[in-house]
């Protein structure tokens, strides 16, 4: 009977025990989030060397000078309004208002070739020209 007993207060205590999970996350910050990344610059501004204007991106707005001030217009005087200045030589400026620096970028730009790196496409129909 003691054998009964024992045994059946065991099977008893071994299905009356379940497990139990307990998980505790602790998670302290202290101090300013940190920097993954670093920012992401955006070419806002074209410069034009040959025609010494700017291009301004998001409002589709030329800077050009004329009598001393800087105009801002939709499209520049001498040029056909549906002009590809993207055929023409032109650096992408990365700061806003560029024109205020109007001397630093015609000494730094103005006179010099800048060469765009060219890929050789041989093939049937071009015969190895650019």
């Amino acid at each position: 009977m003691k054998k009964i007993i024992a045994v059946s207060a065991l099977f008893f205590g071994m299905t009356a025990v379940t497990e139990s999970k307990a998980q505790v996350h602790v998670n302290v910050n202290i101090g300013p989030p940190p920097v993954y990344a670093a920012p992401v610059r955006t070419v806002s501004y074209y410069y034009y060397p040959d025609i010494q204007a700017y291009y301004y991106i998001p409002a589709k707005r030329y800077y050009y000078k004329h009598r001393g001030r800087w105009i801002s217009a939709s499209y520049l005087p001498g040029y056909p309004p549906g002009h590809r200045v993207y055929r023409t030589r032109h650096i992408a400026v990365y700061e806003p208002k560029p024109y205020l620096k109007h001397s630093y970028y015609y000494s730094k730009y103005n006179g010099k070739k800048i060469h765009k790196k060219h890929t050789k496409h041989r093939g049937k129909g071009n015969k190895g020209r650019w």
